[in-house]
């Protein structure tokens, strides 16, 4: 059964939608992280080992559980991008292995180090923007407008309907 997350595609104010442009246009996802270095021949574990000596205490509960929802998505996954509580910009399928490219994403600051270089590729099926007032049915549960990225447990009903909307069939 493929998994299904959400993420925000930059984590600076007013920037969210020149941050989705880049995700839609390079055909990825991307995270933050302050570790700048290639993690792909890396087991989970030596990833997660990387994330626990690179982040201080007050952020490694929240960092650890932001990677390992990152590292566990695959080709086949479903991704869809937030912007926080309004919407969601798109809807895509993981098409192959993390890879990294160094300050590859840029997230609408001028501060490169503020670039994304941990990424995963992304075929698009869904890039209209739906209001989240627009997709989800009285007393039904949305997304996590906050944080990075969130693992929800299987594909939520309202990510189906836009898919078959869209005519997009499911794997799973």
């Amino acid at each position: 059964m493929p998994k299904f997350a959400v993420i925000s595609p930059t984590h600076i104010t007013g920037k969210k939608k020149e941050a989705w442009g880049n995700f839609k246009n390079g055909g990825y996802i991307a995270m933050v992280s302050r570790i700048k270095e290639d993690l792909s021949n890396k087991s989970k574990n030596q990833r997660l080992e990387i994330v626990r000596i690179s982040y201080s205490e007050s952020e490694l509960t929240k960092r650890l559980k932001e990677f390992s929802v990152f590292f566990s998505l695959s080709a086949g996954d479903y991704v869809a991008v937030n912007n926080t509580n309004d919407g969601l910009f798109g809807i895509g399928a993981i098409t192959g292995d993390y890879h990294f490219r160094l300050n590859g994403h840029n997230t609408g600051s001028t501060n490169p180090d503020d670039f994304y270089s941990h990424f995963y590729p992304v075929k698009w099926l869904v890039t209209t923007y739906h209001k989240r007032k627009d997709i989800l049915n009285p007393g039904e549960k949305g997304w996590p407008p906050y944080g990075i990225i969130s693992l929800l447990p299987g594909i939520p009903e309202y990510a189906k309907r836009i898919l078959t909307k869209s005519e997009i069939k499911l794997n799973g």
